[in-house]
C-alpha cells in the first residue's frame, strides 16, 4: 500500500551516500504516490540539494529554539523515476 506522509528524523548527511541513495531511489519510491508527503528533520539547510531529485517542491522552516538550529523539510510531489 503506498502512504500518505512519512516523518523522518533519519541522519542522512552522516550515513554513508550509498545508504541515502537506497532509501531515496529504492525505498521510498515503493510507498509513495505522487501526493504524498515526506517531512525530514536535519540539523544541515544543504540538504535541500539531495532532496531535490526526489521531490519537485520543497519547503525550509527553521527551527530557531533548537540548539544548534535546525531545519525543517516538508517535502511535496514525489518524482518517481
Amino acid at each position: 500500500k503506498k502512504v500518505d506522509l512519512i516523518i523522518s528524523g533519519l541522519p542522512f548527511k552522516s550515513l554513508p551516500l550509498d545508504i541515502f541513495y537506497y532509501v531515496t531511489k529504492e525505498f521510498l519510491p515503493d510507498f509513495f504516490h505522487k501526493d504524498s508527503l515526506f517531512i525530514q528533520f536535519s540539523y544541515f539547510k544543504n540538504f535541500e540539494k539531495m532532496l531535490l531529485d526526489n521531490f519537485s517542491k520543497i519547503i525550509i522552516k527553521s527551527c530557531f529554539l533548537n540548539f544548534p538550529r535546525a531545519y525543517i523539510f516538508r517535502c511535496e510531489n514525489f518524482i518517481k523515476k
